[in-house]
């Protein structure tokens, strides 16, 4: 008897650290929650579940995610239309003498264009397919415009370049097919976000389900430590529904804004 009170006590001052204890390898805890919109709570630690995070991590997987501590979300950017302007809704129509995108969208095989943003095909069966009337047309000529064109949207590099500055890692997560890497050649991209997932290398777009899978698996991260931003809104709502936090762009100030709703905070010119 006198061997079991010891044993009992031991016991409880242990599982008394157990429950004042944050979880292995969670840097630390914030009074109060906040929430996306997919309503996944973070910046906070629940013991409801052994699975949920503080200070964005780690949740590490069984199938070899990251061990150390994910101390920072992880920025996932799109790129046209969100990072760089997207010259196809104006700059093409006016060079093809069209009054408006609707025009082309009317004569433009759209599968050719898919095919070759999933790498399927070259720059050269791209034009020739780019009408369904397989007309003759000054395909080379568009590419070199859209080259003049590629140009950071207002405020978006201050802000990655901000972010970059904080030590916030970053990813592209781009449908475009290979001339990307004349936009890498022009803005000089990598500087600040590495171009880790074009849907022309992985052969998916989004919103398909696979391709934010692919991130998961080759980042190593939880999906609860990422957040997609991007202007199209079913490409977020895929992600969220992947357990991904994410934003629809509508201009840096509004970024900012949503940034700074869960602790991210960034420069913007």
């Amino acid at each position: 008897m006198k061997c079991v009170i010891p044993l009992v006590l031991l016991a409880l001052v242990t599982l008394a650290e157990t429950l004042v204890a944050p979880f292995p390898g969670v840097v630390g805890t914030r009074s109060g929650r906040m929430e996306l919109a997919n309503n996944i709570e973070f910046g906070f630690v629940s013991y409801r579940s052994k699975r949920s995070v503080g200070s964005w991590g780690p949740e590490c997987t069984a199938n070899g995610g990251r061990e150390a501590t994910i101390s920072k979300p992880i920025i996932v950017w799109d790129v046209m239309s969100t990072l760089v302007y997207d010259p196809f809704f104006v700059d093409v129509p006016k060079f093809l003498g069209m009054e408006n995108v609707n025009e082309l969208y009317k004569v433009k095989d759209g599968d050719a264009w898919l095919s070759f943003e999933r790498g399927e095909c070259t720059e050269e069966e791209l034009l020739d397919h780019f009408f369904l009337d397989r007309r003759e047309w000054d395909g080379k000529g568009m590419v070199e415009m859209l080259n003049t064109e590629y140009r950071w949207l207002p405020g978006m590099e201050a802000m990655v370049r901000s972010l970059s500055e904080q030590g916030y890692e970053q990813h592209v997560l781009s449908n475009y097919p290979v001339w990307w890497k004349n936009i890498e050649e022009k803005l000089c991209i990598s500087r600040y976000v590495k171009w880790s997932f074009v849907s022309c290398q992985e052969g998916v777009r989004k919103p398909d389900s696979r391709i934010y899978d692919i991130v998961q698996e080759r980042l190593g991260v939880p999906p609860s430590s990422l957040i997609l931003v991007d202007d199209s809104a079913s490409n977020v709502k895929a992600a969220l529904g992947n357990g991904w936090k994410g934003f629809v762009f509508e201009g840096s100030e509004r970024l900012c804004a949503d940034f700074g709703e869960c602790g991210v905070q960034v420069d913007a010119e």
